[in-house]
């Protein structure tokens, strides 16, 4: 039961850090440092604004597994 558990907990997150590297960060903390929560629906899903290394911003939402709906948005002027 441990090995099953070890192993699906390393491929969820292994999904999340393919997620913040398709964000252009290393690793999940690294992008959660930088992430907002803007709207919650309770027990069923989040939404979250994210600053980019570049400092645009993705919207995005935690509904389903990873990969996660991103929408980008960038600078203007």
């Amino acid at each position: 039961m441990n090995f099953l558990r070890k192993m699906m907990r390393k491929v969820f997150f292994g999904e999340l850090v393919k997620f913040s590297r398709s964000l252009d960060y290393i690793t999940w903390n690294e992008l959660q440092d930088n992430t907002f929560r803007i709207f919650t629906i309770p027990q069923d899903a989040e939404s979250f604004a994210t600053q980019l290394p570049d400092n645009n911003w993705a919207v995005w939402n935690d509904e389903g597994q990873p990969p996660l709906g991103v929408t980008d948005f960038f600078e203007m002027g």
